[in-house]
């Protein structure tokens, strides 16, 4: 799979994810609003701190998977620019040697 189609399906889950929490908080807020059971409102109120933290986590991810290709695109810039260098040190090398020869050095 791609990574764009992978960055999609996963963009994907996570509005459905939140539109299922948002849905589910709706609930119970209009529940726990309408009833003074304590043990609901405070169901209600750690759903929605769980609803933060998978947000967090879910930005977490996100971010993280943004910096490691970060870092992988770097690493592949500095190894192509590692070679390319290499190759114009050879080349390089190869002329001076000429340029010796031609001098008698």
């Amino acid at each position: 799979m791609s990574e764009q189609n992978y960055q999609k399906i996963r963009l994907l889950e996570d509005i459905e994810h939140s539109a299922d929490f948002q849905m589910m908080t709706e609930m119970l807020i209009k529940w726990s609003n309408k009833s003074e059971n304590s043990e609901l409102k405070d169901f209600t109120m750690a759903f929605q701190k769980l609803f933060f933290y998978i947000h967090n986590l879910q930005s977490w991810r996100d971010n993280s998977h943004k910096a490691i290709s970060q870092y992988r695109q770097d690493k592949l810039r500095a190894v192509t620019r590692a070679r390319r260098s290499e190759l114009k040190i050879k080349s390089l090398e190869k002329e001076l040697e000429k340029l010796k020869s031609i001098v008698n050095l």
